[in-house]
């Protein structure tokens, strides 16, 4: 049997689900901190089942809850619970905003009981965001499941990924970094092809390319594509689904519409898909990450974020990639893909349309602009009013860009030209009345 959840409440549904075991509990994830499954995982300790985590170092946890967390964990420990702590770190970690001075790279998570084995999007904290869950209950999948979770402690905790990597300047870290576990990349061709997408947890970038594989998902699509994501910051993941939306293919987009380091340039993407109509919609406690298509659901940990998605590196013409340790798993199942499609637009249709962010923004935008300049205070309704009309107007203009550009690339490709030029535009414009 196979169950599909996407809403709120799922660390209880992760509870239930483990609290089935008879035998083991293994788990690789980003943060443990809920109180409630830290407790039912001792309960099971006790009670003569094995319990083992692959987690952050505990320096990794917030400031305001590692105390507490720790406690929790180190109760867990005292029981008999194993913890490996996987302090695993891949870049440049003075380029992030992090806790500590390490960017730790485990962002996986998955578990695996002797009953069943569980993708939650979720990490497993005491905040109830909007996540998803995949379990499975059947021995073909718990097995591939204790597979993935021996690759990541043979890997990452009993260090055999420097035997696997052969270009040993990798392990030179930036002088930040106190790690000793810290690379700077791995190598290019260390890195397998996904030469195609099978039904199955994949473990990037061990086994492949977090970016390729999303695009492969993606590139399969005949119809639609609905993608839920945390964070969307990567600007070559922006101009793809453009790419895909040109193409004809039913975009939407659920993600938070905040960052703080890429606030201007996701303002920008986001008109270029509205204009493109790309649903894209605003939930300000998203947290899963998963994709839904005509053909398959995949969900897993991945953010359409640089690091999530990973990217390219060459240094003195060697080329390296670097990359989080994610999951992502495929379901083709069309039971399921219809339920997930059918709860992904439940929760889409209840989201704010990013054009009101937008508004809201540039709302803020007029307001300085009348104090500084006209030396006068605008109304909120004068303000939403301006910030309105000049959005939609921005928004219709770069339709009608988007409608040239794709009308011109149709001429091109018919008359067997290499290039757009001025002239083919201005023809495609006046034919148009544009």
């Amino acid at each position: 049997m196979e169950k599909f959840e996407f809403g709120t409440g799922m660390i209880t549904k992760v509870i239930e689900e483990i609290d089935k075991a008879k035998e083991y509990i293994r788990i690789v994830v980003f943060q443990i901190h809920n109180t409630k499954l830290i407790n039912k995982l001792k309960q099971k300790v006790k009670d003569g089942i094995s319990v083992e985590i692959i987690t952050l170092p505990f320096s990794s946890i917030n400031e305001n809850v590692r105390e507490d967390v720790s406690n929790n964990l180190n109760e867990l420990k005292a029981v008999g619970g194993k913890i490996d702590i996987c302090d695993w770190n891949v870049g440049d970690s003075s380029n992030t905003r992090t806790i500590t001075g390490d960017w730790y790279l485990l962002h996986s998570k998955f578990i695996v009981t002797d009953k069943n084995a569980i993708v939650p999007s979720a990490n497993l904290t005491n905040e109830d965001e909007i996540d998803a869950i995949l379990v499975y209950d059947y021995n073909e999948k718990i097995s591939e499941f204790n597979e993935k979770f021996n690759l990541i402690k043979n890997l990452f905790i009993n260090q055999g990924i420097r035997n696997k990597i052969n270009d040993k300047s990798v392990f030179i870290p930036p002088s930040h970094i106190q790690n000793t576990n810290s690379i700077l990349h791995y190598p290019d061709n260390f890195i397998p092809e996904i030469e195609e997408l099978e039904e199955k947890l994949y473990v990037f970038p061990i086994e492949g390319k977090g970016r390729e594989f999303m695009m492969k998902v993606i590139n399969e699509a005949k119809e639609f594509v609905y993608i839920s994501s945390e964070r969307f910051t990567d600007e070559d993941f922006y101009y793809f689904l453009e790419k895909k939306a040109c193409e004809g293919i039913e975009v939407k987009i659920l993600t938070k519409f905040k960052s703080r380091d890429y606030q201007e340039k996701i303002k920008n993407f986001s008109k270029d898909l509205l204009s493109l109509k790309v649903g894209f919609k605003d939930m300000s406690h998203m947290h899963a990450k998963l994709v839904i298509t005509d053909n398959l659901l995949s969900l897993g940990s991945i953010n359409l974020n640089k690091m999530n998605l990973g990217f390219k590196v060459t240094e003195n013409s060697k080329r390296y990639w670097r990359e989080n340790t994610e999951v992502m798993i495929i379901n083709k199942n069309e039971k399921i893909i219809k339920e997930s499609k059918d709860k992904f637009l439940k929760i889409y249709n209840e989201a704010k349309d990013v054009t009101y962010q937008l508004i809201f923004k540039e709302g803020e935008r007029f307001r300085d602009i009348s104090k500084k300049v006209f030396n006068t205070i605008l109304t909120p309704d004068a303000r939403f009013y301006l910030s309105n009309k000049n959005i939609r107007s921005e928004i219709w203009n770069r339709k009608k860009i988007y409608d040239l550009l794709i009308n011109a690339d149709k001429i091109r490709i018919k008359r067997g030209l290499r290039r757009i030029t001025d002239d083919l535009l201005k023809e495609i414009e006046n034919n148009q009345n544009l």
